[in-house]
């Protein structure tokens, strides 16, 4: 697995630099934390694709489009079944 420093993006930064940012990972799917360092959310591809349609521009900031309802695990709490009940959970 890739180094995560590089999927953690500040929720002040624009929608650009979150595609810039995607574009250089091999997961899709950033991790959005705040100031302080704490996670506030996560941003893929499709959120900001969505985003741009509904009229948001490159200068957006991702604290406005990022995705609050995330699920995680925490890494020795988990079990492969355990995640594939989450995924088919919420599709």
């Amino acid at each position: 697995m890739q180094n995560y420093k590089k999927i953690i993006i500040l929720e002040n930064q624009s929608i650009k630099k979150g595609l810039k940012v995607l574009s250089n990972s091999v997961i899709k799917c950033l991790i959005v934390v705040s100031v302080k360092k704490k996670v506030v959310g996560t941003i893929t591809d499709g959120d900001i694709r969505r985003s741009l349609l509904r009229g948001k521009t490159l200068k957006t900031k991702l604290k406005d489009i990022y995705n609050k309802k995330f699920t995680y695990f925490y890494d020795n709490d988990f079990n492969k079944n355990q995640i594939q009940r989450e995924f088919e959970k919420f599709k």
